[in-house]
């Protein structure tokens, strides 16, 4: 296997050496990581190209584009799962580094010793990797086909005793191969955050920042909320990322006087998960949060008097909670984390999807900036559908983790809102016309196409976001029953109408989730279905589990995805 055992050594003191070529995926972990990247290279002066790239098409016309001169590459949450050497034909002396947190990886890639890198410590490696003897073989493949002098020599092998033992054996090696690797591709999934990598690269070095910490931070706060991870992976990780926080607080107190009002100061908070709250109004922002909505199902006038009347037993009047979150009262504002806390039991609200543990950073008198709304945000301006330039959306949204450019934050905390609020209203609005449908073994649910709601959900990451609440939502509804419940959700959304494509997203059930189970299935049963039935697909996207299908094959998709969930 090709796994660095030295991120120092065996990764960056080699590629420094060397132009380097970096292909960054459209996604916040990362350009977390990216930003760390750059810093690292701008100070050793390593010559570097850094390309976002958004899908598998990309990738090949970014590396055909810039390899010219170029010894490595780097790849950034892409091309982990794509067997690398075959698809981009690289010449001989081209190294691929590899710093990708989709899983499984492409064995590959996995086992390819001379052009692919894998940036992953041993620890970290899966354990369900098939060994190298299952799934390759280095004798010569044995063929049937013989021609020219060779012809009688083939047809008195194919009587050979030893040869049909051979032949009969291999027939076997390559079943077992193909049950191997359908159990390893079975589901797809996230290991650990790209930017938390690349910050343990530059602490191990010490030209670690603060800045680079809190970009670390992001990058694996973004995996949690937009579920790629599981609940026990985040603790995992920011486990880690505490003691990191611990030095570097420590050492702000300590020098606290030579520090500028400007420096960065980052701490850990048990906060509540209410989607930007401290930008907005704590009201809207627990009526729009995907647990505090679904658990009060404030989509109907019985869930809002519930939600209201929890609010009075906290002793939040709706006068108050209505103001922007700053200009509450102080005693209020500071304790309504307490206040929900401490009243949560009376209305069974689960203390564990109502608050996360994270992170929230401070400069100086402005007020405090969590994680979870820097991850919002960053993923807000990346999929800004208004902005047809894929590249200049990832330069923004590279420009909004940057603390001077705060004027670029708050924007997006402004379209944030606005897009919570319409994420809000799909989901009500799918409820309301019963359109999320149950099928035998999954729910399904189509936007409609032409409607100004749609255009915000023809990207992945906000057609996925908006797939989970609408599920967590039917789940907490009284109509829905214990065995719907239990089933996943795929949600399709036409891409506009110059284009014939519809876009496909499937989540796994929310009982799996909620188990600590993150992995999703839908990326080896979209593959099945594309054999199974004659439908246009094209699978451009670097997470398995998102497809796009021609609008006229829709029906026949979902028969086809019926016939292989119900297999």
């Amino acid at each position: 296997m090709v796994f660095t055992k030295d991120f120092v050594r065996d990764f960056y003191r080699v590629i420094q050496q060397d132009r380097v070529l970096v292909l960054v995926n459209n996604d916040i972990d990362a350009i977390c990581a990216a930003r760390i990247v750059q810093c690292l290279f701008s100070w050793d002066q390593v010559i570097h190209t850094i390309v976002p790239i958004t899908g598998k098409q990309t990738l090949e016309e970014a590396y055909l584009e810039h390899v010219e001169g170029v010894k490595y590459v780097l790849l950034i949450n892409c091309g982990g799962a794509l067997d690398l050497v075959d698809i981009l034909q690289p010449d001989p002396e081209i190294v691929f580094f590899i710093l990708d947190s989709h899983r499984p990886l492409s064995v590959e890639n996995i086992y390819n010793a001379v052009q692919t890198r894998i940036i992953l410590k041993q620890e970290q490696v899966d354990s369900d990797i098939p060994d190298y003897e299952d799934i390759f073989r280095d004798d010569e493949t044995d063929s049937d086909e013989d021609s020219g002098s060779d012809a009688e020599e083939g047809k008195r092998r194919r009587f050979d005793e030893d040869y049909l033992a051979k032949k009969q054996e291999r027939r076997i090696w390559n079943q077992k191969r193909v049950e191997v690797m359908n159990k390893y591709q079975s589901t797809c999934y996230c290991g650990s955050s790209s930017a938390l990598t690349m910050y343990i690269v530059a602490f191990t070095m010490s030209l670690n920042t603060t800045d680079m910490l809190w970009w670390a931070i992001t990058g694996v706060t973004s995996q949690y909320i937009f579920h790629k991870v599981d609940h026990d992976h985040y603790f995992d990780s920011i486990g880690i990322l505490q003691d990191h926080v611990s030095r570097v607080s420590k050492r702000f107190d300590d020098t606290e006087a030579e520090y500028s009002m400007n420096s960065l100061k980052i701490s850990f908070e048990n906060d509540i998960m209410a989607d930007l709250y401290r930008h907005w109004n704590i009201y809207d922002s627990l009526c729009q949060s995907i647990y505090t909505a679904s658990h009060f199902k404030v989509w109907t006038l019985k869930g809002k008097s519930r939600f209201h009347e929890f609010l009075a037993v906290m002793g939040l009047s709706l006068t108050q909670c209505r103001q922007q979150f700053a200009s509450m009262d102080a005693t209020l504002r500071n304790d309504v984390k307490s206040l929900l806390s401490e009243h949560s039991d009376k209305f069974n609200i689960d203390q564990m999807a109502l608050f996360i543990p994270t992170f929230v950073a401070s400069m100086g008198y402005r007020s405090k900036l969590s994680a979870v709304d820097y991850a919002l945000v960053c993923a807000t301006i990346l999929e800004d559908m208004t902005r047809s330039d894929p590249v200049e959306r990832f330069l923004m949204a590279s420009d909004s983790l940057h603390r001077n450019n705060l004027a670029i934050f708050e924007k997006g905390v402004a379209q944030a809102i606005k897009l919570q609020s319409v994420i809000m209203s799909q989901v009500q609005f799918l409820l309301s016309t019963n359109a999320v449908t149950p099928s035998k073994s999954f729910l399904y649910a189509i936007l409609s196409e032409g409607s100004p709601e749609s255009a915000h959900f023809q990207s992945p990451l906000m057609l996925e976001r908006l797939a989970h609440f609408t599920l967590e939502a039917f789940i907490s509804s009284e109509k829905c029953s214990a065995r719907r419940k239990e089933l996943p959700l795929v949600m399709l959304c036409p891409l506009g109408v110059s284009s014939d494509m519809t876009l496909v997203v499937g989540v796994p059930p929310m009982d799996t989730i909620k188990n600590d189970n993150s992995r999703n299935i839908f990326g080896e049963v979209f593959k099945h279905v594309q054999q199974s039935v004659q439908c246009r697909t094209q699978h451009d996207s670097f997470d398995s589990h998102v497809i796009e299908v021609a609008k006229e094959d829709q029906e026949l998709f979902l028969e086809g995805l019926l016939d292989v969930l119900s297999a």
